[in-house]
């Protein structure tokens, strides 16, 4: 059975693998993946504004088409004839656009933009000369349908500017095409009123000018538009295209939406709602309509109406709902009765007037579309400004509704805040739909929209005639009798007049036996008022449906987010290095998708063997099994990899210099910036810690670091495509984030990192990807950028998830130990550098793989393994969530630990082992081993509490419970006191003391107050208490931590979940993990050398048994003890008497 969540994007999840089912039983796990076009920024050109300038070019021509032809039909009924059928003059080319926009707009995502937006004009072209030639109106009408073909690609030309300009773009995509649209409808009521006052014939011309704007926009696009061939666009069989076009969807939608709308159509005055014309095709239309609808959503997921459109808000569904509204506005109500409450209330009596009076809503809408498309695109907001546009829709709805043949000069204003209304949902409505969809659907989601305003649009005529002609046939001709006669007119003479009055024809009007001037005044009246009457009834039906649209807009989700510089689709001349490189070297192709990918379950007896015979990128050596070969990859040629440590500072040669680090501003307190991507330290200078390379020379003993080597050669045998930018980014990594992964202060690295991980992650093809990302990760937070929206950062993470996805599915045992390496290292990059959100998503993931191995025991490299603990027990603390993978590895009931390294030694660990007795090993002050010691007592306590409760009290009213709140009261009350707020002023060889006692101090302080309060330490940490613990810790050096990093761990941890979301907080994410790896593998660096003042050197253990217990045994009983802690913290505790740290009470 298939399962999926909901994820950011980019975001990974491999679920439901882990099951007892058969082990041949195929499964599928969810993906999905962001595409990445470049590794680089891409700069707009020339060739991207010119290509956007005629994609608004060819809007102009298809909405002169819509706009010119329909003002001057009265003209061509008065040549041609056949005044019944003349409405297919304009609702042909119409419904064409309405049926095939969502079909030529999937055509268009499966195959390719360019010959689609390209060759329809050519046959509009076609179209418009058999039009400006016809001399029958079926002549005209089939021109027409020709024509409609460039209509039907206003889905293309929609999504065109939105993907070669980036995201954050795309209102301003939308505000130039609405731009073009509203010249084309300039030119098209005003050019066909000019054209036809010259000469009775001149309505050819509109259709000869027609001719020439749909040649000049295939020309142009053929010349200028040459997108590159897209990712989305994968090669496929004829068969496959169909399929992908969704050809059941497609058929049940065309016939469905051409039904409904011609059944509108014929409803609007040929045929009555009852006659078969219009009862069939909307019985039929509607029906195919319902199971268009079903089938999009049981038959398929990735037919015209995607399921990827509904996911992560509601935006898809509200937006096409209002822009189904909004077509009902524009193409009813203000394009259609607007200019006939013109006429028939007497305010304009010529077509040439009605048209110029327009132009208060033309040109209106026309410059209101500017400052809306500057907003919308700098605030990056689309919702608010949609919302006050239907709000102004509203105004104009109920102006309407009271509309009287009085109000004139009114209706001039309901025009101006008409035009106002409608110059921002046609740009934002657009862009909001745009937004829902992954680009391999931007056309169809476009489409479907349109389809959506042209149905609203159709519907909304049919209904809007219907009301009129209702009221007009039940009181026009009552209402002119009994004014007419009333007035003097004969009852006999009144069917002539009706005849007369509906011919709109002033001389026959005259000409009415016994008419005068004063009956004819009175019968206009009547026939005002009548007219206004009808209009009021029909926009006042508007109404309730301008209501809802406001309502769905109100809940649509924000897209500020989305709106980042992201070019889907450039046209721009730009490296072609967005192609992943696979271990051949062969470029392979990634869609945003969900994929479904099959990961088989592993045999029993595999699992139980404990080993994968995945035929790995990289072969790893069983356990057991690799003799005195290093741990990693054998594959690949070994690149000699640079190593430094206290006594050897040299690092790899052969990396050219590009330049020097900049050099650091003078010294001070305060918080600074630091202008280099290549400093490693966060972006602070207090007291004796700086973010230079320079001062790291002169205070920790570096050396000078070459900075931005870009030699290729070292890449030629790795893994990874050799390119410059690769080359920067590994050199990067190597030489300023590698010391630092799995050392303090970036010196003497343990030796199971540097021979066994380092070598691992730069020789396997999948883990290798860590290090670009990881390095782009970084660089990216340097230059004060979103890792979100950084070309490199993205590029990296998509060839990442795209390079593990291609290796479980090429693999029958694809979740090896490369893969779960790589999501673990996109955790902990999700971790440090972006949010909660997609962090536990990769760790769900991650769990789910390492299921499918068997547990964590099968898990085959023995550092991996321990890396897995690192990122597990950071995520469930700095989150304050339980283990994702390790809680049943973790002592339950937590023991004391004895025998331990005691400069590992942290504040949290269950010891009975005293900080006051072992001054000389940490190099702190009695006074600070006092507040130490403290906080090991309440450790104990709240270790032995939750671990007994007492069922017969609730936790509050325990008396422990009381005695233990009062005596850490007690104890914060101590720490507040001015005495115990001064640092230790003794003597004492070690100058940081003073600095170690002020971080300790107000670290406690920080404990206190969650456990006093009984609250999560990720609620009780403020902003000005962590400044000052942040400035006091950076007052020690990292040598000096590095010391006693079990004293630098506990205030990591309790710092960190408060302060994760702050931007200090990503460079203690990143320490926490290094402090982590320098508890668990301390043996491995003290076996090199005592430490230099630890006066009892790597060996020093605590306890009276005097046993071994490793660094990795630490971290797990500290682990332990932390999330014990944070549990504690969130239920409020409970205790019982006689356990020990309670007897101190």
């Amino acid at each position: 059975m298939q399962k999926s969540y909901e994820l950011e994007p980019t975001a990974m999840t491999i679920e439901n693998v882990g099951s007892t089912e058969a082990p041949d039983e195929r499964k599928t796990q969810s993906v999905y993946i962001d595409p990445i076009e470049d590794e680089y920024h891409v700069k707009l050109s020339w060739r991207s504004w010119l290509v956007v300038f005629i994609i608004c070019f060819v809007n102009m021509s298809q909405i002169f088409v819509v706009t010119a032809a329909g003002s001057v039909i009265a003209f061509i009924i008065r040549d041609l004839g056949d005044a019944s059928i003349s409405g297919w003059i304009i609702q042909g080319p119409l419904l064409m656009q309405a049926v095939l926009s969502p079909i030529v707009g999937r055509l268009s995502d499966v195959i390719d933009r360019r010959y689609l937006v390209s060759i329809p004009p050519l046959i509009a072209f076609a179209g418009a000369v058999m039009s400006a030639r016809a001399e029958s109106m079926s002549i005209l009408i089939g021109g027409g349908i020709l024509i409609g073909f460039t209509l039907s690609t206003v889905a293309i030309i929609e999504a065109v500017p939105a993907e070669v300009l980036p995201l954050k773009y795309r209102a301003l995509a939308s505000g130039l095409g609405f731009v073009g649209g509203a010249i084309g409808g300039l030119l098209g009521v005003l050019g066909a009123g000019g054209v036809t006052n010259t000469d009775a014939g001149g309505w050819r011309s509109i259709f000869w000018i027609q001719a020439a704007f749909h040649l000049t926009s295939s020309i142009s696009l053929l010349i200028f538009y040459h997108p590159k061939r897209h990712p989305d666009y994968p090669d496929m069989s004829l068969k496959e295209i169909i399929w992908a076009c969704d050809p059941i969807g497609s058929a049940l939608f065309i016939v469905g939406s051409l039904l409904l709308l011609l059944a509108f159509d014929w409803s609007g005055g040929s045929y009555p709602w009852s006659n078969i014309h219009v009862a069939v095709p909307i019985g039929i239309g509607g029906a195919s309509l319902i199971l268009f609808c079903f089938y999009e959503w049981k038959g398929r997921s990735d037919g015209i109406v995607a399921h990827a459109f509904f996911k992560g808000s509601p935006n898809f569904m509200l937006s096409v709902f209002a822009f189904g509204v909004e077509g009902w506005i524009f193409y009813s109500a203000v394009n259609s009765i607007t200019p006939q409450i013109v006429l028939n209330l007497g305010f304009e009596s010529t077509s040439w007037r009605i048209s110029v009076r327009q132009l208060s809503y033309n040109l209106v809408s026309l410059f209101a579309c500017l400052p809306i498309t500057w907003y919308a695109t700098k605030f990056k907001d689309l919702k608010n400004p949609t919302i006050v546009c239907f709000i102004l829709f509203l105004i104009v709805c109920i102006c309407y509704a009271t509309i009287t043949p009085a109000l004139n000069h009114a209706q001039i204003g309901y025009n101006v805040i008409a035009g106002i209304g409608q110059a921002g949902p046609l740009i934002l409505i657009v862009a909001l739909v745009q937004f829902t969809a992954p680009h391999q659907y931007l056309s169809c989601a476009t489409g479907l929209a349109f389809s959506a305003r042209a149905i609203g649009g159709a519907f909304g005529s049919a209904v809007l005639d219907a009301i009129i002609n209702g009221k007009l046939g039940s009181s026009f001709a009552p209402n002119i009798f009994s004014a007419a006669t009333r007035a003097g007119l004969s009852a006999s003479a009144v069917p002539a007049l009706l005849a007369a009055l509906a011919a709109g024809d002033a001389t026959a009007i005259a000409a009415v036996p016994g008419i005068n001037k004063s009956i004819i005044a009175a019968v206009m009246n009547a026939s005002h008022s009548t007219y206004a009457s009808a209009y009021r009834l029909a926009w006042a039906s508007i109404i309730p449906f301008v209501v809802l649209a406001i309502v769905a807009i109100f809940f649509l989700k924000g897209v500020k987010e989305q709106m980042t510089e992201k070019v889907e689709a450039t046209i721009e001349h730009t490296p072609n290095i967005g192609k992943v490189m696979s271990a051949t070297g062969k470029a392979t192709k990634y869609k945003e998708a969900v994929i479904e990918l099959y990961v088989p379950e592993p045999r029993r007896e595999e699992a139980e063997a404990g080993s994968s015979k995945t035929p790995a990128l990289a072969t790893l050596h069983e356990e057991g099994d690799r003799g005195t070969t290093p741990y990693y990859g054998t594959r690949h040629p070994a690149l000699q990899l640079p190593t430094r440590s206290s006594s050897s500072a040299s690092w790899h040669e052969g990396y050219r210099e590009l330049g020097k680090d900049p050099k650091p501003p003078d010294p001070g307190s305060g918080l600074i910036r630091a202008p280099s991507v290549w400093d490693i330290s966060p972006a602070i200078q207090a007291g004796h810690y700086y973010a230079y390379p320079e001062l790291f020379n002169s205070r920790y003993g570096y050396s000078e670091i070459p900075s931005g080597g870009v030699a290729l050669e070292p890449l030629v045998s790795l893994p990874v495509e050799p390119s410059r930018r690769n080359a920067e980014l590994f050199h990067f990594f190597i030489q300023r984030l590698s010391p630092f992964m799995c050392s303090i202060d970036g010196n003497d690295p343990p030796a199971t990192f540097m021979d066994q991980w380092l070598p691992f992650m730069t020789q396997s093809p999948i883990a290798i990807y860590i290090t670009l990302l990881t390095a782009s990760y970084f660089q990216a937070t340097s230059k004060q950028i979103q890792v979100e929206t950084s070309v490199d950062a993205m590029a990296a993470k998509g060839r990442l998830i795209n390079l593990i996805n291609t290796h479980i599915v090429a693999h029958s045992k694809g979740v090896n130990d490369e893969s779960i390496a790589a999501v673990m290292s996109l955790a902990y990059n999700e971790l440090v550098y972006s949010d909660e959100k997609s962090t536990l998503a990769h760790m769900r993931g991650l769990r789910e793989m390492v299921k499918t191995r068997g547990g964590i025991q099968n898990v085959t490299f023995p550092l991996l393994r321990k890396m897995l603990l690192r990122t597990d027990f950071q995520v469930a603390c700095t989150f304050e969530v339980p283990l994702f993978f390790h809680a049943d590895e973790l002592p339950n009931p937590i023991q004391p630990l004895t025998g331990y390294p005691l400069q590992v030694d942290c504040p949290f660990l269950f010891s009975p082992i005293r900080f006051i007795d072992n001054l000389h090993i940490h190099n702190i002050a009695p006074e600070t081993a006092q507040i130490l010691d403290d906080v090991r007592w309440l450790t104990t306590s709240i270790i032995h509490l939750s671990q007994s409760p007492d069922p017969s009290l609730p936790p509050s009213s325990s008396p422990t419970h009381q005695k233990f709140l009062a005596t850490a009261q007690w104890i914060s009350t101590r720490l507040s006191s001015s005495s115990s707020l001064q640092p230790p002023i003794n003597p004492s060889p070690h100058p940081h003391q003073a600095s170690i006692h002020t971080t300790l101090l107000l670290t406690t302080q920080i404990l206190l107050l969650s456990i006093l309060s009984q609250q999560p330490l990720s609620t009780t940490l403020t902003r000005p208490h962590f400044m000052k613990l942040w400035i006091s810790m950076w007052s020690v050096p990292l040598p000096v931590w590095k010391r006693c990093p079990g004293i630098f761990f506990f205030v990591l941890l309790v710092v960190n979940p408060g302060a994760r979301g702050w931007p200090e907080g990503r460079f203690l994410k990143g320490m926490l993990a290094v402090t982590a790896i320098a508890v668990g593998t301390f043996e491995d660096v003290s076996q090199g050398g005592a430490d230099e003042e630890g006066g009892g050197g790597g060996k020093a253990r605590g306890g009276e048994g005097g046993g071994s217990v490793s660094g990795w045994d630490v971290l797990k009983g500290v682990v332990g003890a932390v999330l014990g802690v944070q549990r504690w913290l969130a239920i409020g505790g409970e205790v019982k008497e006689g356990k020990r740290g309670v007897e101190r009470i």
